[in-house]
């Protein structure tokens, strides 16, 4: 039996290579790790061949790297040829990552990979960093991002406005402090430093940035004063422009642009002078068609960059002509400024001559500075603004043909503007007489420019006649000797500096001799009543006649009629009659004199009291309820009426009615309703008046039709199944009102289970209707319905009938692992209430055995789980079961689960090792504890090797049996050996750990040979055994001998003591058609023989 079998595994390992030899790539099925995987868990993955032929070889990757088994950690086990198994032993941060199993054959390569995301990893969270605010050239920085949240392992980049930051040994340098740190050094900061930082950190959950601008402090970026070129350039002239640099920090770089192309410099055409580290000048010595473009000077610091443009467009030839300047209009005290003087056309010799307000302007050192540049050019430079820099700026060229000036003024960002305190000719100004007026500055900033002018024209100095004086730089003083006719007139006195301007005018009218009229005061009589007349006298009391009269209401004029005349009773006296007084006769009244020499008005205001009439009167109202209604209470009256309203009570007594959120009294008085109920019917009384003759009162009855209405236009209303359900519905409106329910259309009665109710309440009706022992499709649309003559309503009632869920279906069996399994299902009909939860049950599946149930909670957003923490070749029984606020449902039918094997987790106990003579040990073990078979047990290796030897352990395969005892009997051994003996376990996917080493010692004597056993005959309960005494030895060697048998080929063996004289033994009691093993010792007095070949018998 034994060479058969060695045989036969000697067969296949000579045919296995031919067989699996071929030229097919390998497949490998997809796997997928589960993701509900926390921190400290074990997880495995499975890469399976699925087609291709061998041999393979299998490797792992993470991340693209080559994984390295780490104890501990990783683990990469052969199932078999076609399974590699990769085991991560304790999750953490660093276990996150990209998996890759790849196989490779002859033929090609397969690759899957999945992605391990544990849950509840958090993405990296940066602190936020700052560059110091106090950082100059030269001086070196640092920042440090730093990662507050978030799960390992992390990857930093640093950027620079938006690009890469590669380290750079001169300037940046980026160190890693630890995991969760990286620091980046600016050594040297310069104008290349500046920009916006980025600290970009990664792990597999995202990632988070943050950034930082760098600005040095105290550096500007460049400022440019604006350049022109002149408008009046023709062919074959010159010109110049300067780009000067108002603001900013050294050093510069000044960069010419054409038509957005960099200028290059043609001989005798263009030509770029530097005339200092602030300003450059372009000249274009001979314009032609190929000048016309845009120029733009572009200058560049360590902070920034500035640039200005012109478009020089050509027109002739003539002398001296000079190009505009102009100052910047942002200019500051404290900022430096130049203007360029440039001669387009002209011819030499020339003359520059600079001027400020039209004196000659002389250099001060530090202050002005004049530099001819070349004959055609001068720059004036103005070092430091202040104060006294705000001017008009002058520019005269001259030949010997003519000149020409330009001019600009120059104005400081924040100068005043000048104010004129206003100035008046005298009232009393006559012929022959002197007039002097004084226009004098109040406020602004120096200098100041005078004109004069009369009627917009200019006024000029006229000897004996007409003086101007300057009494100071503030005061201007202009005198006129002799009045006459000319003199009247406007005079106006305009004051400009660079700031801006400022004008006063006066007008001179001499007397005439006569005079202009005054009306003596005049008033309205108080207490004024309608009905009444009134009289009013317009009296001149100074001035010369003739005069004009005038009467005015409310500005204007009075027309005479039946009601208002006026009358002139002789030339100083004109009277207004109002006949009638009454409400319309209030007004302003004014009465107007006038003569050649002017004019006076007096005005008096009318105010008659009149007592409050009717406009609108209340009238009765009936109206429908939920409208709004108004009550009219409208009156006229002086002084303004007063209104209040009152509502009559039950009792008869009156209520004063006050503004609220449902009514309010109207500017004109009237009731305002803005939603008007049954509550509010009843009769109203409006009262009108205003201290002048008699009150108004009128009432007004208001009815309010009440159609019918009911609270809610749509509920909702749950009910339990088998229970009662009562839905209410209160009516309100004018009776007659009658109620009827309805369930999705079609109308309902009281029948056995449907009691429909009602009674009547203060404003309507309550209707009620309930339904005993409800069942599932009792719920629905129910609608309750209220009509009377004014309406009908309809009110909505959902009823929900509620149970538990319904048992879930399509249970099923996902990815199953050695330790976990997923299961998912279908949602059940939730019994009209939200599923709160599922609820998965298992429990092993174990004959005979009690068993110990399990379970887990799943939310109701998902309708799968992964179970952890089963063991590993074991099946389990399940069922799932839903929750809700009713209760719990039903549970599933169980299905049965069955986890992949591992390897066995313990060794075999209780071994024993015993030395049954020199080249020959007994072993006997029980089985590893249950729970750690991992899987059905196949078998044990025995492994022996000589005690402190280096050779490895020789194994013996023993095949498991029913019972949990076990024994091998090791031979062959040498006598007198020490021998290091264990025992291991082995199931379908490989050996459990050994059982600790056990020493023993062959027994020193010569072993005996022994006696050839063998089965002289069996029948169905007996088996008679011989043997042969060996040849080589004395017949009286042996003193007795040891037959040990036992059914099948696991247990414990059976022993029977046989005499030295006999040489054969009958096995009774045995059962029919049973296999037996068996085997024989001798025993001699130096020991005990080896034992014989073991037999296998089977009975009849």
């Amino acid at each position: 039996m034994i060479a058969f079998i060695f045989a036969f595994f000697a067969v296949m390992m000579f045919l296995q290579p031919s067989m699996i030899a071929g030229s097919k790539p390998p497949t490998i099925k997809p796997f997928n790790f589960s993701g509900d995987l926390r921190e400290g868990l074990r997880i495995m993955v499975m890469c399976s061949i699925m087609d291709g032929e061998g041999p393979f070889d299998f490797r792992w990757f993470k991340d693209g790297a080559p994984l390295q088994p780490e104890k501990g950690h990783f683990s990469v086990e052969s199932f078999n040829e076609f399974t590699s198994i990769l085991t991560i032993e304790h999750l953490n941060a660093l276990s996150n990552g990209n998996y890759t199993c790849r196989v490779t054959n002859s033929a090609g390569t397969d690759e899957k990979s999945d992605v391990l995301i544990m849950k509840g990893l958090n993405p990296p969270t940066i602190k936020p960093f700052h560059f110091s605010g106090e950082l100059r050239e030269g001086l070196r920085t640092m920042v440090m991002c730093g990662i507050i949240d978030g799960d390992r392992p992390f990857e930093f980049k640093w950027f620079k406005d938006s690009e890469l930051l590669l380290p750079d040994k001169n300037h940046f340098s980026i160190q890693i402090i630890n995991e969760f740190t990286s620091i980046l050094t600016i050594e040297h900061l310069n104008a290349l430093s500046n920009g916006n930082y980025t600290c970009r950190v990664t792990n597999s959950a995202g990632s988070d940035e943050k950034s930082d601008v760098l600005t040095m402090k105290g550096l500007k970026p460049p400022r440019i004063n604006p350049f022109h070129f002149s408008g009046e350039l023709n062919e074959g002239l010159r010109t110049m422009v300067m780009c000067g640099i108002i603001d900013g920090d050294r050093p510069f770089e000044f960069k010419w642009f054409k038509d957005g192309d960099p200028l290059l410099l043609k001989r005798d055409h263009f030509s770029v002078e530097s005339l200092n580290e602030f300003t450059s000048i372009l000249t274009i010595e001979n314009l032609n068609a190929d000048s016309n473009g845009n120029y733009t000077c572009r200058v560049s610091n360590a902070a920034g960059s500035d640039e200005i443009s012109d478009v020089l467009t050509m027109k002739g030839l003539n002398p001296p002509n000079i190009k505009p300047f102009h100052f910047s209009g942002d200019l500051r005290e404290g900022l430096r400024t130049a203007v360029i003087c440039v001669i387009v056309d002209g011819d030499r010799p020339f003359d520059f001559k600079w001027f400020k307000d039209a004196d000659p302007l002389l250099q001060e050192k530090g202050h002005f500075s004049i530099q001819i540049i070349n004959e055609f050019t001068s720059i004036l430079n103005i070092e430091r603004l202040n104060a006294e820099s705000n001017g008009n700026y002058t520019c005269r060229v001259t030949n010997s043909v003519g000149s020409d000036e330009k001019s600009d003024v120059l104005m400081m960002k924040g100068s005043k503007l000048p104010t004129i305190n206003p100035f008046h000719f005298s009232g009393e100004l006559r012929e022959g007489l002197r007039a002097v007026v004084v226009c004098a500055i109040i406020e602004g900033d120096r200098p100041f420019t005078f004109q004069w002018s009369k009627d917009s024209g200019p006024l000029l100095p006229e000897k004996g006649q007409i003086s101007i004086d300057s009494l100071n730089e503030f005061t201007s003083i202009l005198t006129i000797e002799h009045l006459n006719a000319n003199s009247n007139g406007n005079y106006t006195c305009r004051v400009s500096n660079a700031a801006g301007s400022d004008e006063k005018f006066a007008v001179l009218v001499m007397k005439d001799g006569v005079s202009k009229p005054e009306i003596q005061p005049f008033h309205f009589l108080s207490n004024l009543s309608s009905g009444k007349r009134t009289v009013l006298f317009c009296v001149v009391i100074e001035g010369d006649p003739p005069f004009a009269f005038t009467w005015l209401k409310d500005g204007v004029k009075i027309q005479d009629n039946q009601h208002v005349s006026t009358n002139e009773q002789n030339d100083f006296t004109s009277t207004l009659t109002i006949n009638k007084l009454d409400a319309n006769s209030n007004g302003n009244y004014s009465c107007k004199v006038s003569n050649s020499a002017g004019f006076d008005i007096k005005h008096d205001t009318l105010r008659v009291d009149v007592s409050p009439q009717w406009v609108q009167e209340p009238k009765d109202l009936s109206t429908m309820g939920g409208q709004t209604a108004v009550l009219d209470c409208f009156t006229r009256g002086y002084p303004k009426p007063n209104v209040v309203w009152r509502k009559k009570n039950e009792d008869g007594g009156e209520v004063t009615v006050t503004d609220n959120s449902r009514w309010k009294v109207a500017e004109n008085g009237s009731l305002l309703f803005k939603r008007i109920d049954k509550g509010d019917e009843g009769t109203y009384t409006c009262e009108v008046s205003n201290g002048v003759g008699e009150s108004l009162r009128k009432s007004a009855r208001l009815d309010v039709k009440a159609p019918p209405r009911i609270g809610s236009a749509y509920r909702i209303k749950s009910a339990r199944k088998a229970e009662s359900a009562t839905l209410v519905c209160e009516a309100e409106g004018d009776q007659p009102l009658i109620t009827s329910w309805a369930k999705n259309g079609i109308g309902l009665q009281t029948t056995g289970r449907v009691q429909i109710n009602e009674e009547l309440s203060a404003t309507g009706i309550i209707a009620q209707m309930t339904i005993l022992s409800t069942h599932r499709n009792d719920g629905g649309s129910y609608t309750c319905s209220a009509k009377n003559r004014f309406g009908e309503v309809n009110n909505t009632i959902v009823l929900r009938i509620v149970e538990p869920p319904e048992r879930p279906v399509s249970v099923k069996v996902g990815e199953v692992w050695s330790r976990a399994a997923t299961v998912s299902w279908s949602a059940p009909f939730d019994g009209n209430s939200p599923i709160t939860q599922y609820v998965v049950h298992y429990w092993k599946d174990i004959e005979g055995a009690s068993h110990r149930l399990q379970e887990r909670s799943v939310p109701a957003t998902q309708t799968s789980v992964l179970l952890g923490d089963l063991q590993p070749g074991t099946t389990y029984l399940l069922r799932v079961v839903a929750e809700n606020d009713v209760g719990r449902g039903e549970s599933s039918e169980p299905f049965k689960l069955r986890t992949e094997e591992e390897a066995p987790s313990a060794p075999p106990t209780d071994v024993t090792v015993i030395a049954t003579g020199p080249t020959s040990v007994s072993v006997t073990w029980k089985a590893p504890p249950r729970e750690h078979w991992n899987g059905r047990l196949l078998g044990y290796y025995v492994g022996h090797k000589r005690h402190q030897s280096m050779e490895p352990f020789a194994f013996h395969t023993v095949p498991a049996g029913r019972s949990a005892h076990a024994d091998y009997r090791l031979t062959r051994l040498q006598k007198a050996t020490r021998y290091s003996v264990v025992v291991k376990a082995f199931n379908s996917v490989g050996s459990g750990p050994e059982s600790h080493e056990l020493l023993v010692e062959t027994s020193d004597k010569d072993s005996l040979k022994p006696p050839h056993l063998y089965v002289s005959e069996t029948s169905d309960t007996a088996a008679l055994l011989e043997w042969e005494h060996p040849r080589d030895l004395p017949e009286n060697v042996f003193t007795h001998y040891m037959v040990y048998y036992r059914p099948g080929s696991e247990g414990s063996w059976h022993s029977v003591h046989v005499p030295s004289k006999d040489k054969r033994f009958k096995l009774t009691s045995l059962e029919s058609g049973t296999k037996y093993q068996v085997y024989l010792t001798a025993y001699s007095e130096s020991g005990v023989s080896d034992p014989s070949d073991t037999l296998t018998l089977l009975t009849e």
